[in-house]
């Protein structure tokens, strides 16, 4: 996901602003470790907080968009992008849940199909 974000309008509009240019091809990789780590210890998480998994594994993914964003805030990175200037840091926060939750969304389903298709494959 990062690599899209990287390599796409993303990083003239808003990343651009936010990372020095070397860090444009280095995010990618480290993002996805980083990122990686923290889905897979959110997904240990979720098996033990009771519900359901994948809606708690959904929910922890918001409520790291969210933290991600008020660290933002506090370091006063929101404000450099030209499309984010003037928004408002409620707003910043709050988007985030939702946009997280999608990535967990895509994350779980990914898993899922790669599981099916590996079963397939094995002819299970």
């Amino acid at each position: 996901m990062w690599l899209v974000m990287v390599s796409g309008p993303f990083w003239e509009s808003v990343y651009g602003y936010v990372f020095p240019a070397w860090a444009r091809w280095f995010l990618p990789p480290s993002y996805g470790l980083l990122f990686g780590a923290v889905a897979w210890f959110f997904w240990h998480l979720a098996l033990r907080i009771p519900g359901r998994s994948v809606v708690n594994y959904c929910l922890l993914g918001g409520l790291w968009g969210a933290l991600t964003h008020v660290w933002a805030i506090s370091r006063g990175i929101i404000d450099k992008p030209p499309m984010l200037q003037g928004a408002s840091p409620v707003a910043v926060v709050i988007f985030p849940i939702f946009e997280f939750i999608l990535y967990c969304c895509i994350t779980v389903s990914m898993t899922f199909l790669l599981q099916r298709l590996v079963a397939r494959s094995k002819g299970l």
